[in-house]
């Protein structure tokens, strides 16, 4: 919790995704549109960002300042809904809070070269396998794991089983005639849409691991097409967060983290899936896993189309 004083706290933004740096070097005015106790969304008329702790993980959505991992946001003044204002040089919240943006680093994620089959199919085994040491929590049934999964998360997959089919079937036809430049039809993919618990429910990240994938893939043009198929549903059903991610998902990518995971499983390198599994875990209630679960499920399409198998799941089956 910061201090309790009545002078404004001076918290520079050290690092900012390359999406929020374009929004707040438009926007002039926003509101706190959620409030959590590490980090709060500021929404302005050009979109959303996530203003947080100096641990806060890059993003395209993010602004990680010099505030201590130990800051307490709703424990400090803020009030949702609270008036911001933004300028040139700083974002201001009332009258006690500063985040200058003179010295902030832009982060977008990096470039991979493409992937080769064999190192792909490894690296998604090397994956499940990891994934049997750690709870099921809700979120899709997707990964083998060490106990029984709730009820609630059962729920879900069932639900979650035909939409994926169809997202399969579509994916992998693509995949296989790129010139192909069908939309993905809506109806059969919008049950997944908002489905599940959690700010960003458990069917968007699904949806926003597949785009993540697709563009690790260098599939830049079916991502656009899935977003493109999906969009104004998007804007219907899912809550603006979760809105605002699958944007970003689609045109730049998503949690660092995440991305992280994604070169070490394109590349088969167990050691380094190892050491990414405690930060995917860390994300969300089971957004890591989630977003994780429609990655490998694009992977999977991809090496499919290739006539390469992997190793089905259930909740595709």
């Amino acid at each position: 919790m910061l201090p309790d004083q009545t002078d404004r706290f001076q918290l520079p933004v050290q690092l900012a995704g390359s999406v929020a740096s374009g929004i707040v070097d438009k926007a002039g005015a926003g509101r706190i549109a959620a409030l959590f106790d590490s980090s709060f969304y500021i929404e302005t008329a050009e979109g959303l960002v996530c203003l947080g702790n100096e641990n806060l993980a890059a993003s395209p959505l993010n602004l990680a300042t010099t505030a201590p991992p130990a800051t307490n946001w709703r424990a400090s003044g803020m009030q949702l809904h609270q008036k911001v204002s933004i300028s040139q040089q700083a974002i201001s919240v009332g009258n006690r809070f500063s985040f200058p943006l003179s010295g902030m680093r832009i982060w977008s994620p990096a470039l991979l070269a493409p992937c080769c089959k064999l190192d792909l199919g490894q690296g998604l085994e090397y994956f499940r396998m990891a994934c049997k040491h750690y709870e099921a929590l809700d979120g899709l049934d997707y990964f083998p794991v060490a106990r029984s999964r709730p009820q609630q998360s059962l729920d879900t997959g069932a639900v979650a089983r035909r939409p994926i089919r169809a997202l399969r079937e579509w994916l992998v036809s693509l995949l296989r005639n790129p010139d192909n430049k069908i939309l993905l039809d809506l109806d059969s993919v919008k049950p997944l849409m908002g489905l599940g618990p959690g700010l960003t429910p458990s069917g968007d990240d699904f949806i926003g691991g597949v785009m993540l994938a697709l563009n690790t893939l260098h599939e830049k043009k079916i991502c656009r097409l899935l977003w493109q198929s999906i969009r104004q549903a998007s804007e219907e059903i899912s809550n603006p967060i979760s809105h605002a991610h699958l944007k970003a998902a689609s045109l730049e990518g998503g949690n660092s983290n995440i991305h992280r995971c994604l070169a070490a499983i394109l590349t088969g390198n167990p050691e380094t899936i190892q050491h990414c599994l405690p930060d995917i875990d860390r994300i969300g209630h089971s957004s890591g896993w989630d977003i994780m679960a429609g990655a490998v499920f694009a992977f999977e399409c991809w090496l499919e189309a290739r006539s390469y198998k992997p190793k089905h799941n259930q909740l595709a089956e």
